[in-house]
């Protein structure tokens, strides 16, 4: 699954992508590339590579279901002699890609289901051949450069369940074609959505699990359908324009990750979405004034917590000796131990 700009991340956090101790060169692709192919390797991801021709070739010799390929280059040559493959996941994340080498590659995969190209500018000629793609559900296309047109012309692909758009001209005619699908997940963090944009979202409410808009301009008007999305399992909206009033009609029992920081939103209110959500794992409360010591045993009660963020708040050390009883937190954001960072 899709998560923001976290997407198909090669070894070690993926384990199950095969990858090199280093990029390949000539002299060496055929060491990886041999047993990839007989030993009938699935998935391998190739970050930082250079492509030459002969490594694009070698490719067309292996039975790839997922392919990452963060950081690569890929020049025109390559592109020229890129083979088909039976794709179903394919990740370009930060890649260096001359036009129309995008689009070439796209083509040759026309089985894709799964398709992340962040912070890989988008041509016309890429996302016609995006559109064209009979089998894709899940679009990672954060930090494009896409124009909300664009956008809108990207998401109107039938059976679209996974989107992420964060940092792209993504705004009113994307969001109205994006609440035609039936969208599971859903990324428009630091895009032009607002109140009339985040209104056209309200038919996803049944279906939608993930929901980050994070430094928008969207609040409690265009989010009035969002007490519907009881599915949510994780939501962000950090500095962006929502309320109080808004968050206490929320109740989310599947409720893993939050993110409501710089929000003013009142102890009260943190405590009765923390009740709701028995299994919550990932909580940023911070900044907020009015997050309080209360608020931060409510939230150290959950035995599922990995990652509470208490910055900028007004937590003191007596609010943390709940601590000994999160035993799966890993990381606490913006709390040092010793002085407890901005915490008082």
């Amino acid at each position: 699954a899709l998560r923001g700009d976290d997407v198909l991340a090669p070894p070690p956090d993926r384990p199950w992508l095969l990858a090199p101790a280093e990029p390949l060169t000539d002299a060496n692709a055929a060491d990886f590339l041999v047993p990839v192919i007989d030993q009938h390797i699935e998935r391998v991801a190739l970050p930082d590579q250079v492509f030459t021709s002969g490594l694009a070739i070698g490719l067309g010799h292996a039975n790839l279901v997922e392919l990452a390929l963060p950081r690569a280059t890929i020049d025109g040559a390559s592109a020229a002699v890129w083979p088909r493959l039976t794709l179903e996941q394919l990740e370009l994340s930060a890649a260096t890609l001359v036009p129309g080498v995008l689009a070439k590659i796209v083509d040759a995969s026309p089985r894709l289901r799964g398709l992340t190209v962040t912070d890989t500018p988008l041509d016309a000629a890429a996302i016609d051949e995006i559109v064209a793609l009979p089998a894709l559900i899940a679009l990672g296309a954060s930090g494009t450069g896409v124009t909300d047109l664009q956008a809108a012309r990207m998401v109107e692909h039938v059976g679209l369940e996974i989107v992420a758009l964060a940092r792209t001209g993504a705004g009113p005619q994307a969001a109205a074609m994006l609440g035609t699908a039936g969208l599971r997940e859903l990324h428009l963090d630091d895009t032009k959505l607002d109140d009339g944009a985040a209104a056209k979202l309200a038919a996803l409410a049944p279906t939608l699990e993930r929901f980050t808009a994070s430094r928008t301009r969207v609040g409690d008007r265009g989010l009035a359908w969002l007490p519907k999305a009881t599915l949510l399992r994780q939501l962000e909206l950090a500095d962006s324009e929502i309320s109080d009033k808004l968050v206490r009609r929320l109740s989310l029992p599947a409720l893993q990750e939050v993110d409501l920081g710089g929000r003013p939103i009142t102890a009260a209110t943190w405590i009765g979405l923390l009740g709701s959500a028995p299994d919550l794992a990932v909580a940023v409360l911070g900044p907020n004034a009015r997050v309080d010591d209360t608020v931060a045993a409510a939230v150290l009660a959950h035995p599922h917590l990995t990652a509470l963020g208490l910055g900028d708040t007004s937590v003191t050390s007596a609010g943390l000796v709940g601590l000994a009883g999160t035993p799966l937190l890993r990381e606490r954001r913006d709390v040092e131990v010793g002085d407890l960072g901005a915490t008082q």
